[in-house]
């Protein structure tokens, strides 16, 4: 008797407290239907893919407009950021694109489409992603993202100050970068102003940083002179390797206390030897 009752009491238990892995209709008794689309669920916004029936997460487009969503999959505004890579979106959660000004700052950020595995396995588009290297227009652009204007051309004809603001936008004071970051970062930049060049051995400045930070006309030894004058404003003792000779030229320093190189023409850096040696 002690052993029935016992029993009984287990089955109304189980009873009791098991619950269906899914919701009833409260009218019909069916399954619910998983809720997709935009779903606000204490006062955070989310939404769910009809096909996967989960949160996106990043920036996804939802009927021909891109959001933001962080890795919890909730609607974000102001800034993003996922695994090192910012955006930014306005108060309903839109992502920005183009030149954007942000507390008194100018920012760029990307209009092209474009995707990036993230540790985790999960593709993100980087659509709207801020940019942190390189130069747009009269500005150059800071690893922090800000853009920093150009000087004039008249009142730096030494280069020193485009130098300088080069140096600081790559990180120069940065205690979380590595020297061969910085100095990559410097070698992008320094490239990117030999892209805006015509190649030439005979233009005036040609061998030298003004031909390729005001004149566009250069050679490879004035943007190897140009990358190097930029090492210099960061701290960097640096070699001109074939200076003076008909060879491809770079520099050659030390960085995190290894032998490496950085080539203004090609827009790297590295440890070890050149690639072309």
């Amino acid at each position: 008797m002690k052993r029935t009752i016992i029993w009984i009491l287990s089955l109304v238990m189980m009873i009791t407290f098991v619950t269906p892995a899914f919701a009833l209709d409260e009218g019909t008794g069916e399954p619910e239907q998983p809720q997709t689309g935009w779903v606000v669920i204490d006062d955070q916004t989310y939404y769910i893919d009809p096909d996967t029936e989960e949160p996106v997460i990043g920036v996804t487009k939802v009927d021909g407009t891109y959001y933001c969503f962080d890795l919890n999959g909730v609607l974000t505004a102001g800034w993003m950021e996922i695994e090192g890579f910012k955006w930014y979106a306005d108060e309903n959660g839109v992502v920005q694109t183009g030149l954007k000004k942000i507390d008194g700052a100018k920012y760029l950020f990307d209009k092209a489409v474009y995707y990036y595995t993230l540790d985790s396995g999960e593709d993100i588009c980087l659509y709207g992603v801020m940019n942190d290297v390189g130069i747009y227009k009269r500005y150059v652009i800071s690893y922090t993202g800000k853009l920093y204007k150009m000087p004039s051309k008249k009142k730096d004809k030494k280069c020193k100050k485009i130098a300088k603001i080069i140096a600081k936008c790559s990180g120069k004071k940065c205690k979380d970068m590595k020297d061969l970051e910085k100095v990559s970062r410097a070698a992008i930049t320094v490239g990117e102003f030999y892209g805006r060049c015509e190649y030439s051995m005979t233009a005036k400045y040609y061998n030298q940083p003004y031909g390729v930070f005001y004149a566009k006309k250069c050679s490879c030894a004035g943007t190897t002179r140009a990358m190097g004058l930029v090492l210099h404003y960061m701290g960097f003792k640096w070699t001109h390797v074939n200076e003076n000779k008909y060879k491809h030229q770079w520099c050659k320093l030390k960085m995190d206390g290894k032998k490496g190189w950085a080539d203004g023409m090609i827009g790297m850096a590295g440890y070890g030897k050149h690639p072309a040696q």
